[in-house]
């Protein structure tokens, strides 16, 4: 078999490569199987599918591949490789750190949702990396845009302490009328805030 070499796109390397067992799993399952996924390719170099052109290799096998044909190369491997992996906090912060580099307009909760982690957790690498108020606007999921919170000045952790104690002292004066009421007006927030609480316990 005469096949040509390809490199390894450097956006691919984003996720690490199979090892062990998992690797040897798939192998076993193109040989028996054969390809089902073709590997991706990108200014000539495998995007996604460097753990099938590996298995293909070692199994003498001519690998099959399709050009990458989207406009966002990076997401297009975060979202190929994501459900995957059983990624550590700290690998899942890398990622965010890259889309922001990448994406830097778009909002946390739009960054969140590719990265698959909490939009608190972009909020953090954002502040880290210094691009928390680099943008006049930016892009939500929903494609819109909206002003960032630049140049409004950081609440203090003091400050922010002392109305959280005042707010549990109101919510535990109200009725189970009032808990419910309010509840009900704030129901997708309250969703959206749980998820995020989910995500947080999973990462850490």
């Amino acid at each position: 078999m005469t096949t040509k070499e390809l490199e390894f796109h450097p956006l691919s390397e984003t996720f690490p490569l199979m090892e062990g067992e998992d690797f040897k799993a798939l192998k076993h399952d193109i040989r028996d199987n054969g390809q089902c996924e073709p590997i991706v390719l990108y200014e000539d170099k495998i995007l996604d599918g460097r753990n099938r052109y590996i298995a293909c290799i070692d199994l003498g096998l001519e690998p099959e591949t399709k050009p990458y044909t989207g406009s966002d190369a990076l997401g297009f491997v975060i979202s190929m490789n994501i459900h995957r992996r059983h990624l550590t906090a700290e690998k899942k912060r890398e990622i965010v750190a890259e889309l922001l580099k990448t994406n830097p307009q778009l909002s946390d909760r739009a960054i969140a949702a590719q990265a698959k982690v909490s939009h608190h957790t972009v909020a953090g690498v954002r502040e880290v990396t210094g691009q928390s108020a680099q943008l006049e606007t930016r892009t939500g999921i929903d494609g819109k845009n909206r002003k960032t919170q630049r140049g409004k000045g950081n609440t203090s952790a003091k400050k922010l302490a002392k109305q959280f104690e005042a707010f549990k002292e109101q919510w535990e004066s109200f009725n189970d009328y009032q808990q419910h009421s309010f509840v009900k007006a704030f129901k997708e927030r309250i969703r959206e805030l749980l998820e995020d609480v989910e995500q947080e316990v999973e990462a850490a």
